[in-house]
């Protein structure tokens, strides 16, 4: 199974997504904070990573900024409620796969794996 960590202090409002992901064969494991997340990269490498827009000790794109230098080959997703141009802009160079919304539904949940899906492909590996 690929593991997919999902970062929130919020889990009600990710039970939609996590349930896609696990129908498609990916582990999810929870991390309540930033620190935890970056605590769980070191012991076990995750292919993607979710995480929501405000965490209890750092933003999303904070944690992200910080996944990208210790972790380059995780894939990044992001919760944010900001217009595209500004998550775009905010997030510049650090090859996030996909903006989800505050709540992520089926819709998002299935086009976040297949831009995911076709990143594993690309690099080698089969799902």
């Amino acid at each position: 199974m690929i593991p997919v960590l999902l970062v929130s202090g919020e889990i009600d409002r990710f039970l939609m997504l996590e349930a896609v992901l696990s129908e498609h064969g990916l582990k999810v494991i929870w991390a309540d904070s930033g620190s935890k997340a970056l605590s769980k990269l070191k012991d076990e490498h995750h292919d993607l990573m979710i995480a929501d827009e405000q965490l209890s000790d750092m933003t999303g794109m904070e944690l992200a900024k910080i996944v990208v230098r210790q972790s380059p080959m995780t894939s990044l997703a992001l919760v944010s409620t900001l217009p595209d141009k500004d998550f775009h802009q905010s997030g510049e160079g650090l090859g996030i796969l996909m903006q989800l919304s505050f709540e992520p539904g089926q819709d998002e949940a299935e086009k976040l794996i297949g831009s995911f899906k076709h990143v594993l492909n690309l690099s080698g590996k089969i799902v």
